[in-house]
Parts: structure tokens; C-alpha cells; sequence
């Protein structure tokens, strides 16, 4: 295989990765935005909370279209420049870890953006109901 297409697969992979954290980074950041806000009504959200939230879904969004449109020549290369230099170099099971490790990433990233997404479609009385004690979840 040709070295300058290895080094475009290998950036492709280093681009997924860093979108992979960009997610759970983005998510994150407007999980702990939400949760300082504290009781109040997403609609009566102050003007930066909801510009917050406005942007990053844009990051969010933009990260998922990269982690989705470079799966593709990872997976197409896996074999030959992934995992054929792992079984030389006995490193499968850190390949699987590091793969693990952003599947988990991933997947935190989504559910925190999950969440966040519906924090802030919730009516007034339902996120002051959520702080009350029978309301935890």
C-alpha cells in the first residue's frame, strides 16, 4: 500500500478520534451548563444558556457527521493498517482497549447530549418538580 494513502487513513483515524472526544467534550459542557442553571425553566433560560446550547448542538452535530463519515475508510482499512500491526507487534489487546475506550467515549458523549436535549424541552413545572424528592431519577 501506497505510504501517503497509509498517512491519509492514519489522519482520517486521528480526525474520528478527536471527533469522538469533540462529542463527549461538547456534551459535557452543557450537562454541567444545565445543571448549574439549577431549577430554572429551560424556557426562562437566560440568553446565554440557550445560545450555549445552540452552538455546541452544532458541534455535536458536526461531530457525529465526522465520527459517521470517517468510519468508513476505517473500517475499509482496519485490516491492513490497524490490526495487521497489532498481531505484529502483540499489541490486540491494546488496539481493543483503545477502541473500547471510544466506543465508551462515544456513547457517554450521546447520552449526555441525550439528556441535555431533554432537559431543555422539558415544561417549567416538570424541571422544578425534578428537584423535589420524589422526583429523582
Amino acid at each position: 500500500m501506497n505510504s501517503s494513502f497509509s498517512v491519509l487513513i492514519a489522519l482520517n483515524n486521528y480526525i474520528q478520534d478527536v471527533a469522538i472526544v469533540t462529542l463527549a467534550a461538547s456534551g459535557a459542557v452543557v450537562w454541567i451548563v444545565l445543571r448549574k442553571q439549577g431549577n430554572t425553566a429551560p424556557a426562562a433560560s437566560p440568553p446565554p444558556v440557550v445560545r450555549i446550547h445552540h452552538i455546541l448542538s452544532r458541534v455535536a452535530i458536526f461531530s457525529l457527521a465526522l465520527i459517521s463519515g470517517c468510519a468508513i475508510p476505517r473500517i475499509l482499512f482496519f485490516r491492513s493498517l490497524e490490526f495487521a500491526p497489532a498481531v505484529e507487534d502483540h499489541f490486540i489487546e491494546g488496539l481493543t482497549a483503545r477502541h473500547l475506550l471510544s466506543l465508551v467515549i462515544a456513547l457517554t458523549g450521546v447520552w449526555l447530549w441525550v439528556r441535555a436535549n431533554r432537559r431543555m424541552k422539558q415544561p417549567p413545572a416538570a424541571v422544578i418538580g425534578e428537584a423535589s424528592p420524589g422526583g429523582d431519577r
